[in-house]
């Protein structure tokens, strides 16, 4: 019979499943979304020069933070507390560059990557203690 938390005769950390998954797709996501909206700016030059230093911000902020999530992919201690630096520093941004409903703009924009890196985080000290997967 085969057993659901094993693989190959080890078990399964699914604190990394779920971390490895939610980091992933968080990542991809704002990278598409960050990186599309800056080049957009950049080319068409439509924007403010403020919207396009915001735009380019954001962007270095993001890929702090999607570096924390490839990082933890090896190294989940360091990915994941990467991870959430790059998430508290999104927040900050958020804070104070949103007009309205800021509480819940800086949970949209960090929270996922926060709880990202400390399921990263949750992980390794898992994996320490259990030598799993």
């Amino acid at each position: 019979m085969i057993k659901l938390d094993e693989h190959d005769g080890r078990k399964i950390n699914w604190f990394r499943v779920f971390a490895r998954t939610l980091g992933t797709s968080v990542a991809v996501i704002w990278a598409f979304m960050v990186i599309g909206g800056t080049i957009e700016e950049i080319i068409t030059g439509t924007q403010p020069v403020k919207l396009v230093s915001e735009s380019l911000t954001l962007l270095l902020l993001t890929v702090i933070a999607i570096l924390g999530v490839i990082i933890a992919w090896r190294r989940e201690k360091a990915g994941g507390i990467v991870t959430i630096i790059g998430a508290i520093s999104i927040m900050i941004f958020a804070y104070y560059t949103s007009l309205s409903n800021k509480v819940r703009v800086m949970l949209v924009t960090g929270g996922p990557f926060i709880v990202a890196g400390i399921l990263f985080l949750l992980s390794m000290g898992k994996s320490n203690k259990n030598k799993t997967l």
